[in-house]
């Protein structure tokens, strides 16, 4: 009976967890209720485990530090905000965080393997869904875009670029194979000719990204792949930099408009985001250390706007991760921010340069091109504060970190 016992907290240790932490982060491409109930069960089976065994097992990947610090920066930000009671309404989204742990403690391959592969299949129907709404469920225009499995074309459009890049990155995986592994074919062990379908498949994602016309999540998707040429195939950049000209030149015309409206200073839309930054560097300035608190920005920037042309509404957020992220939390929480980016973007770039996994370097590389991709959107749109983004953008940054980890431990 003891015997049987431990086979099923055997189980709960190796399976279930895992596997319901991979769940999450799929089920959060269809539904951010499901993907947290997912999480909520690998949590509550991580309590069960734990209180089995009389000891906490939870590790934290090395880019921990840092992360810590952006958290414990945001506590002070809600002690001294303009109003704390709303502030800390904010403080349930730290959750999002818990993932990190999850991953780094339960992933191994097999895990990431069938969470990468999932995503990809899982936008791929969003992404399809999205075409038939553009073409022939809805009358989309700027005000009532696209959204595929999504509440909001921003989401939406962030969970393609994420895609498109990853995906990109995924169907170069014949580069990562180690040397010296090749079969009798001329292949190496566990790795498969690109398939057919995985360009069709990008080529949707793309195509639904497009139909979107959100151009942050162009210009980010754009960036990434430019990184993944510029890291696989530096000879080529020049070629690709000419192919992406040509595109832009034989774009059809209300795309080439859309993408050429974010530069003429007339536009509606760029105007907004200019007063975003004069409204959000205004706040800054008056609130520099410790910013006005999480959930505060759109009632604080009120008082800095410089004109009452634009509703109120279109002051909920700065669209821009690095202003946001300031005006909330402070410069203090802004450096804190910057310092886990610079740890992550440091650490992937070693284990792209120097890992002997080729699953580690895929991943690491994946890692980067995600993070270019991010932040390259997230200029003009405060994409950090996404959930179903954000669970996405977690797990492409813990899984080499999860991979590698793993990887050691097996060998010690």
């Amino acid at each position: 009976m003891e015997s049987e016992k431990q086979r099923i907290f055997g189980l709960l240790q190796t399976r279930w967890i895992p596997w319901c932490a991979a769940a999450s982060i799929v089920a959060s491409l269809i539904s951010i209720a499901a993907a947290y109930i997912f999480a909520g069960t690998a949590l509550l089976l991580w309590v069960i485990d734990s209180l089995r065994r009389r000891r906490v097992r939870l590790r934290w990947p090395p880019f921990a530090l840092p992360l810590l610090l952006y958290v414990i920066s945001i506590g002070i930000a809600v002690l001294f905000s303009e109003d704390p009671g709303t502030s800390s309404g904010s403080l349930k989204k730290l959750v999002r965080f818990l993932f990190v742990p999850l991953m780094f403690t339960w992933f191994g391959q097999v895990h990431v393997d069938w969470t990468v592969r999932r995503i990809h299949l899982v936008l791929g129907a969003s992404a399809a869904y999205a075409l038939a709404q553009y073409y022939w469920l809805m009358e989309p225009d700027l005000a009532h875009r696209i959204t595929g499995f999504m509440s909001h074309w921003m989401t939406f459009s962030g969970q393609l670029m994420m895609g498109a890049v990853s995906l990109g990155v995924y169907l170069c995986r014949e580069r990562f194979k180690p040397a010296g592994s090749s079969t009798a074919n001329g292949e190496e062990k566990g790795w498969r000719r690109l398939p057919s379908p995985g360009l069709l498949l990008l080529g949707v994602l793309i195509w639904s990204l497009l139909v979107t016309f959100t151009r942050n999540a162009w210009l980010g998707t754009a960036a990434g792949g430019l990184m993944l040429v510029v890291l696989m195939k530096k000879t080529r950049v020049l070629l690709v930099l000419l192919v992406l000209l040509a595109l832009l030149i034989l774009l059809p015309t209300p795309f080439r408009d859309r993408l050429y409206s974010g530069m003429d200073l007339s536009d509606t839309t760029t105007q907004v985001r200019l007063e975003m930054v004069r409204a959000g560097s205004r706040l800054i300035a008056d609130h520099p250390w410790t910013g006005v608190g999480p959930g505060m920005v759109s009632r604080e920037v009120l008082k800095y706007r410089s004109h009452h042309e634009y509703p109120d509404w279109a002051y909920q957020h700065l669209h821009n991760n690095f202003l946001q992220v300031a005006a909330e939390t402070g410069l203090v929480g802004l450096a804190f921010w910057l310092a886990l980016w610079i740890v992550l973007i440091r650490d992937l770039i070693r284990m792209w340069l120097r890992s002997e996994s080729e699953w580690v370097r895929f991943l690491s590389l994946n890692g980067l091109c995600i993070s270019v991709a991010f932040h390259v959107a997230g200029c003009l749109e405060y994409n950090f504060g996404d959930s179903e983004v954000l669970i996405l953008l977690l797990f492409f940054l813990t899984a080499p970190y999860a991979v590698q980890d793993r990887n050691q431990t097996e060998l010690t």
